[in-house]
């Protein structure tokens, strides 16, 4: 990632892998838009509250760490629609 920084992360359960998720922010993209994004991606999880919402406020946590603001978009809209 040339203007990207990103952090990865996986969630385990009983010893077994469960999940993962990257942390993205786009320092250029922010930059040009005066903005202080976060956006995750590359995200894969079974199907378990606990662990998605893990996974999820790990990226919010990592990214307010970095001084941005978590950008959900999509992502949320589709889950809350079922």
């Amino acid at each position: 990632f040339e203007f990207c920084e990103a952090e990865y992360f996986l969630a385990y359960k009983e010893g077994k892998l469960v999940g993962r998720v990257a942390g993205i922010i786009n320092r250029r993209a922010n930059e040009i838009w005066n903005k202080k994004e976060v956006r995750f991606g590359w995200s894969d999880f079974i199907d378990d509250r606990e662990v998605s919402s893990t996974l999820l406020g790990t990226v919010e946590e990592w990214g307010k760490s970095k001084g941005g603001k978590p950008l959900w978009l999509t992502f949320l809209k589709k889950v809350t629609k079922s």
